[in-house]
């Protein structure tokens, strides 16, 4: 459930984010938030469900001091004090009539929310730990923006003078999106373990960490494929390379949450 409600506010915020940049340069888009209220509904009810299965895994004496509201107990479940905080934010992005900054700052904030809910606190300087998965997730969630953004382009619209433009914008944010994921994944790995350690001591998170360096090759790939062949001579979505790169994204989502959960080896 947990991956659900992480992996869907990903989506949903990179898609956010691409109609936002869509629309600055008068492409096609649609209002994701605050107008569509039925989807944080859901995401909220998501949320209340992942926390409450969560809390059935701990004992007894610390669900009570965490319904005590007891500060220090809290500060060792990151998991619950996102979700919370996941919870409000939802709640926040639907009010009406605010300034379009607004809705863009509780989106960021969003992303931050879930950067802070793994192995962050546990890191020497959490500060750092917390701003590289930041950018990591931030840029995971522009590259899935667009991929989300291009399959409602396909259904809705095919025009290909609209679609020059929508590829020299998706060029763009996928260059940027993969510099971000990049960098702040080797920063990452730096930051969680010893490199020699990664590859002396074969754990689950070291197979998961390769299950991610090659998922996000095969994506630049179908990615470089799609906007310089499928987009640029073909002048149309290739629907295979897009479906397979969008299910190769949220694969990596969910291998990224379970890495997020379990041990490093050190």
């Amino acid at each position: 459930m947990r991956y659900i409600a992480e992996g869907t506010t990903i989506i949903l915020v990179g898609l956010f984010w691409l109609n936002g940049i869509a629309k600055r340069r008068q492409l096609h888009s649609f209002e994701l938030f605050p107008k569509q209220m039925s989807i944080s509904f859901m995401m909220i009810m998501a949320y209340i469900m992942a926390l409450l299965l969560y809390m059935m895994t701990l004992t007894s004496d610390v669900v009570d001091a965490i319904l005590s509201l007891k500060i220090d107990v809290l500060m060792q479940f990151p998991f619950i004090l996102s979700s919370i905080a996941m919870i409000v934010l939802y709640a926040l992005i639907i009010i009406r009539n605010m300034d379009r900054i607004w809705y863009w700052l509780v989106s960021i904030v969003m992303i931050l929310t879930i950067s802070m809910s793994g192995h962050a606190w546990s890191q020497s300087i959490p500060i750092w730990s917390i701003a590289i998965r930041t950018i990591h997730i931030a840029g995971m969630t522009l590259w899935l923006g667009a991929l989300a953004y291009l399959v409602w382009y396909m259904v809705n619209n095919n025009s290909s003078e609209r679609l020059k433009n929508i590829r020299s914008m998706l060029f763009k944010v996928n260059t940027i999106a993969v510099a971000m994921i990049i960098i702040s994944g080797v920063l990452m790995a730096i930051d969680e373990t010893n490199i020699l350690a990664i590859w002396s001591n074969m754990q689950t998170w070291t197979i998961l960490i390769l299950v991610k360096v090659i998922g996000t090759l095969i994506m630049m790939a179908l990615g470089l494929y799609q906007t310089t062949k499928a987009l640029g001579k073909r002048q149309q979505v290739n629907k295979v390379t897009l479906i397979i790169e969008l299910i190769i994204g949220i694969i990596l989502i969910f291998v990224g949450v379970i890495m997020s959960q379990i041990n490093i080896p050190g």
